[in-house]
């Protein structure tokens, strides 16, 4: 199984690790533009027609694509090569997708399909017109910030979708690049593919450290294997601060991506 060597401290980690889990040094993302182009019109597991990509992020790349099936266009988030070969990285992926697909509120992305197509590993989803709380954020000019009426209307709606998703699983990576804010002001929480499930303790590894540093609650940077709902609620904590002063809270480092 794959494993990554921390630079500073020789310590080693799942490949699916964002630091390491001994003295907290991120680990570097790897490259998406080394990701298997899939080119446009191209068809995947004999249902998705390929109409472009729409984004990219640390472990894959998302595609718009049109659903045969299902007959609408939907979004087509597929893992980098780099990580197919590693079943944990893989088995975390399609967490991602038990987890959503079992999750219904109008605050959570819709889950579709999972699968595997020539050595391409994809989940399908509703595809979410407008931005990300992390856009939006960047977008306001220096001094500016988002209203404060919005700001509390989509922090209520993520705290709602948070309330009902801690019956059965932690998200453990709630940031503003997760939160997608739609035209109309529809708060979405997405990714849950680091997600602990509550009935399966077992598929994070012990003291693994998961999430993304600068929005992780103290317990978390420890051991991301343990931690309950509370860290999400942390993590909304540091994510409003940021989005009423457009800076991350004075202790917690720079703003992350």
């Amino acid at each position: 199984m794959s494993k990554q060597t921390c630079i500073q401290c020789g310590t080693k980690d799942e490949l699916c690790a964002t630091m390491c889990s001994k003295c907290g040094t991120p680990y570097p993302v790897p490259d998406p533009d080394e990701a298997q182009e899939i080119e446009k019109g191209q068809l995947i597991a004999n249902r998705y027609v390929i109409l472009g990509r729409i984004g990219q992020g640390g472990m894959g790349c998302i595609y718009k694509v049109q659903d045969n099936t299902l007959g609408e266009v939907v979004a087509l988030k597929t893992l980098l090569p780099a990580y197919v070969q590693d079943k944990i990285v893989v088995d975390r992926f399609f967490n991602e997708a038990r987890i959503a697909r079992g999750l219904s509120h109008p605050h959570i992305v819709r889950v579709h399909d999972i699968g595997t197509a020539d050595s391409i590993v994809y989940i399908s989803m509703e595809l979410l017109p407008g931005s990300t709380l992390r856009s939006m954020i960047d977008k306001m000019a220096s001094g500016k910030r988002i209203p404060l009426n919005a700001i509390l209307r989509m922090f209520d709606a993520l705290c709602a979708a948070l309330e009902y998703a801690h019956k059965y699983t932690v998200h453990r990576d709630i940031k503003p690049g997760n939160v997608m804010v739609l035209p109309d002001g529809t708060v979405k929480l997405m990714d849950f593919g680091i997600s602990k499930l509550m009935s399966n303790p077992n598929l994070t590894p012990s003291s693994m450290v998961m999430g993304t540093p600068h929005y992780m609650s103290p317990e978390q940077l420890k051991n991301s294997a343990d931690v309950d709902g509370r860290a999400d609620i942390f993590s909304v904590g540091v994510m409003l601060y940021e989005a009423l002063t457009g800076a991350i809270p004075t202790g917690l480092g720079q703003r992350s991506a």
